[in-house]
């Protein structure tokens, strides 16, 4: 029988607005004033240190070795060895994502009405490619996200109630392919299958599973427990080839059979007092990271971060 269990938690002393992760399983977190952290991969050890700017997104190497935090000024690179800075790229980014050791992403705005993505090679910092994508709803903010392979990355447009819908975006040779998914237009982020061939994404207080690129639509949950006031939330993350962590707008935790469409349990979560859960992502080995940060009449507070693994028991 399996199950998800905490196997480490971490309290910060500031708030983690903005968090990265490595292939490795390190984690950078950042509030908005440039004090950051660096968690090993076991969560054991944190490291402390301030970035100068103001960092309005940020990218890990897949080794965790360098940091891109994105700024006013453009994409600053620091070494997590020595947190001194190496590199610059000088523009108005919106976001960046390494896709591979040899593979950077980054997306800026354009125009009001679009935003072009460059594909960068890390080190000589040559362009490899660039597109221009159309602003789906004017004036949205763009993320980055992992894609389905180290080729791809999700690109990401939310514009509140406006909408928010994911575009596949693949390096394939010289040339960046960019397709809108557009079945579901109040999307969150996706997950994908270890595989690649499916994705899961909530939608209007329902959870759908999706085939690759375009559908069809292979499944759906629309309720995980019995309080009908709390329903299906903005995150879900694969932990392995068959099950989902999915959480609720009030911030409570499924274990959901990504195939079946079903709960499996409902997650016993760690005492947080007042903090609210903001953000759940997936690590290596089977496990996913949840940030919950604690705020005092809208002052910035202080974050936790929470490492949870599914185990057999």
């Amino acid at each position: 029988m399996a199950a998800i269990s905490l196997l480490k938690d971490v309290q910060l002393t500031h708030e983690a607005k903005i968090t990265a992760c490595a292939a490795s399983g390190a984690v950078v977190a950042l509030a908005p004033e440039g004090a950051g952290s660096l968690i090993s991969a076991d969560f054991h050890t944190v490291k402390a240190f301030t970035v100068s700017g103001r960092p309005k997104a940020a990218a890990l190497s897949p080794a965790g070795s360098e940091l891109a935090m994105v700024a006013s000024d453009g994409i600053r690179f620091f070494s997590l060895a020595t947190f001194e800075m190496l590199h610059r790229l000088n523009n108005a980014f919106l976001s960046c994502l390494y896709g591979r050791e040899n593979l950077f992403w980054t997306c800026g705005r354009l125009t009001p009405q679009t935003v072009v993505l460059k594909a960068w090679e890390p080190g000589s910092w040559t362009q490899i490619a660039q597109a221009k994508v159309a602003d789906p709803y004017g004036k949205s903010e763009f993320s980055f996200f992992p894609g389905r392979d180290e080729n791809s990355v999700v690109l990401w447009a939310a514009a509140g109630q406006d909408g928010q819908c994911p575009f596949w975006v693949t390096l394939n040779g010289g040339a960046i392919k960019v397709t809108r998914f557009k079945a579901l237009d109040e999307t969150c982020p996706p997950s994908f299958h270890p595989n690649g061939e499916e994705f899961l994404v909530t939608s209007e207080g329902a959870l759908h599973r999706y085939a690759y690129p375009q559908g069809p639509l292979k499944g759906s949950l629309t309720e995980v427990g019995d309080d009908e006031d709390d329903p299906i939330g903005y995150s879900v993350s694969y932990i392995d080839a068959t099950q989902a962590v999915l959480t609720t707008m009030e911030g409570r935790l499924f274990l959901v059979h990504a195939t079946r469409m079903t709960v499996t349990q409902e997650i016993a979560l760690p005492d947080t007092g007042s903090g609210n859960l903001d953000v759940l992502f997936p690590l290596p080995e089977n496990r996913v990271a949840l940030v919950y940060t604690h705020r005092r009449s809208g002052v910035p507070g202080n974050s936790r971060l929470c490492l949870l693994a599914r185990q057999e028991v």
